[in-house]
């Protein structure tokens, strides 16, 4: 009769306290309840916003789209909370040169609030994303605002 040895939690590379799932890649911690569905996360994303928990919301969102990854929602939130890191493309387009070039470095005034830049002028500009969006509806622009979270 074999006798197989119990791996510890540090052997078996899972940690204490998180549910084991092959959904989330080893290094990646799970923000997210193992089993939610894209409804309660896409709610979970707007408590952490609304907290002013945005690279929390990242986090989550990038988990909700390695598990949803067809949910138009999650990508849809996943592209809203992108960190600004480009995906598609190593050229900024044209028409947001400017408003990359200003957020290269923003001035300390800007830093922890929600903005709204037309080229280098900053149109908008609100303590959370809900009033960010109100102040962008409420008036209009020569062009769509390029609407970005500032760290502190």
């Amino acid at each position: 009769m074999s006798h197989t040895a119990k791996q510890s939690p540090a052997e078996s590379g899972h940690r204490r306290g998180q549910p084991r799932s092959s959904a989330t890649p080893p290094g990646v911690c799970q923000v997210l309840p193992s089993n939610v569905e894209p409804e309660a996360v896409l709610d979970t994303i707007r408590r952490l916003i609304e907290d002013d928990q945005v690279a929390t919301a990242r986090r989550a969102v990038a988990e909700a789209a390695r598990r949803f990854p067809e949910d138009p929602e999650i990508r849809k939130a996943k592209r809203v909370l992108n960190d600004g890191r480009s995906t598609s493309c190593a050229e900024v387009e044209p028409r947001t040169r400017e408003e990359f070039e200003w957020l290269s470095n923003p001035p300390a005034w800007a830093r922890g609030k929600w903005i709204g830049l037309v080229g280098r002028q900053v149109v908008v500009m609100a303590d959370t994303m809900e009033e960010l969006i109100a102040a962008v509806k409420a008036r209009s622009f020569p062009q769509k605002p390029l609407l970005h979270h500032l760290e502190s």
